[in-house]
């Protein structure tokens, strides 16, 4: 009793959002989540589930308790919430299976996708484990003919994808210029597209041959 005394303890602090958690993404105790009697979980996940709106950390607890009622959750929020806390959801609720309508909805996130509003890493993290060709395609739009303030995100990912750069950030001193040049206008515009479609015309590995 004092064990379950202590995790519950530990896991309703962890819940407690301050500066500090926000700032450094702190996720909730999952250990002491975990610590608990099924039966403790299993309410933690009603409450989580009765939110308005996830975030991107009651999805993570909600995913490690796994009952039904906390899988239809994230299943919701991954088909309601453009936010964070939906991208998150949309990439648990992929781990399940990608028919077309959650591809649908993957696309739509993709579209609303803005600085400061929504984590790129996530959606990128779910894009990289479904490269379909419609994901692909949408990419391209969005890199070339999307928000502004987004292309340069949208064709660094597309040149990672493509195995012509390491990571998805865009800080290749010789692609940044052209990357730059996505957001740019007239002739700059149209030779930084050209640039990033004969880059991914020809791939040194796509991500699916890395793995």
């Amino acid at each position: 009793m004092a064990d379950t005394d202590d995790a519950l303890r530990r896991f309703r602090a962890s819940m407690i959002l301050n500066f500090d958690v926000w700032h450094d993404g702190i996720p909730y105790d999952l250990d002491a989540l975990m610590a608990l009697p099924e039966a403790e979980r299993s309410a933690i996940g009603r409450e989580l589930a009765a939110k308005g709106e996830l975030d991107w950390r009651d999805v993570q607890a909600l995913e490690r308790i796994g009952t039904p009622e906390a899988l239809a959750r994230i299943a919701a929020a991954a088909g309601a919430q453009a936010d964070h806390g939906g991208a998150s959801a949309l990439r648990a609720a992929a781990s399940h299976g990608w028919p077309r309508e959650r591809e649908d909805r993957f696309i739509a996130l993709l579209e609303a996708a803005r600085p400061m509003e929504t984590s790129f890493d996530t959606l990128f993290d779910v894009a990289e484990a479904h490269p379909t060709p419609r994901v692909r395609a949408k990419l391209l739009e969005l890199a070339t003919g999307g928000a502004p303030e987004t292309r340069y995100a949208f064709g660094a990912f597309l040149l990672y994808l493509h195995g012509q750069a390491e990571d998805w950030y865009g800080l290749d001193t010789e692609h940044r210029p052209h990357l730059l040049g996505l957001s740019d206008s007239g002739a700059a515009r149209a030779g930084a597209e050209a640039w990033l479609r004969n880059m991914i015309a020809s791939p040194i590995h796509t991500r699916e041959d890395a793995r």
